[in-house]
């Protein structure tokens, strides 16, 4: 009778309570940066002590308005959701590529070598975050800690499509860096390193910020802007391009697009939340 019991009990969980799924599949997730001010040492000659601004990353529940802090608070950012929502990885402190297992509530770190420049993404593999660094764009796998890597110095805002094909990224050009005329936005294959270009120097053109994607990976949403002689911009507007960065229609007022800072990240959100939304506690 007892055995029967138990052959019962174990029937019921499968049936009913192991799905095979994530703990996190079901759930409506997003993680945020949070600010403070605090005190540090500046090891210089004479060593002084100074106020700055720390970050400290958040993991939200959407659907139970809980929050759970997953990090010290330190110069955290970008911190974004693997594919299948057990893992977030986000840069930290002095260089570094942390994952912190959702499950498991334990985070590992990870040397990235080089200054990073504030952006990153997962590729649906679930192993590979993509990075960019002074000198290049880095994929970094994180079940062996081997690292493919495209000799492209200054890559900003780094966005991978979500199906792994491409890499979105912007580049200062221009004379000086701040010379918004010299702001070049590019798409890069990541089978082959092929790249394509949008704008070029001295064109009265310029770009800024992360490539939006579609959840398809046929589109995505960039800024882009008109340039004067004296370097003021105007007519600054959100447009869609294809993979061939051609110029296509002017996106409706509701634009749906992926953000790998909300889980489960095929679910579009309109674009015009999206930072509202990021900001919640």
């Amino acid at each position: 009778m007892k055995r029967n019991f138990i052959i019962f009990y174990f029937l019921c969980f499968m049936l009913c309570g192991c799905s095979g799924e994530p703990e996190s599949s079901k759930k409506d997730l997003i993680v945020y940066t949070d600010y403070t001010e605090k005190w540090r040492i500046q090891w210089e000659i004479p060593p002084s002590i100074k106020k700055e601004y720390c970050e400290a990353i958040y993991l939200k529940n959407n659907e139970t308005g809980s929050s759970k802090r997953i990090s010290t608070y330190d110069y955290n950012t970008s911190a974004v959701f693997s594919v299948d929502g057990t893992l977030i990885a986000y840069l930290s402190g002095n260089y570094e590529l942390k994952i912190y297992n959702i499950k498991k509530g334990s985070t590992k770190t990870y040397n990235t070598d080089e200054t990073w420049r504030l952006a990153l993404g997962w590729l649906p593999d679930n192993k590979s975050v993509v990075y960019s660094t002074d000198n290049q764009i880095v994929i970094h796998n994180i079940l062996d800690d081997s690292k493919k890597s495209f000799p492209i110095k200054g890559a900003e805002d780094v966005s991978p499509s979500p199906d792994g094909r491409f890499l979105s990224y912007w580049r200062r050009e221009g004379k000086d860096e701040n010379d918004a005329d010299g702001w070049i936005f590019y798409l890069l294959n990541l089978s082959d390193g092929t790249t394509v270009s949008f704008g070029k120097k001295n064109d009265g053109r310029g770009v800024v910020g992360k490539g939006h994607w579609k959840s398809d990976s046929t589109r995505f949403l960039i800024m882009i802007f008109e340039v004067d002689k004296n370097n003021d911009r105007s007519d600054i507007k959100y447009r869609w391009f294809d993979l061939d960065l051609e110029e296509l229609e002017f996106p409706d007022s509701n634009p749906m697009v992926v953000q790998q800072w909300r889980f489960p990240w095929n679910s579009e959100m309109n674009f015009g939340i999206t930072i509202n939304l990021n900001l919640e506690k």
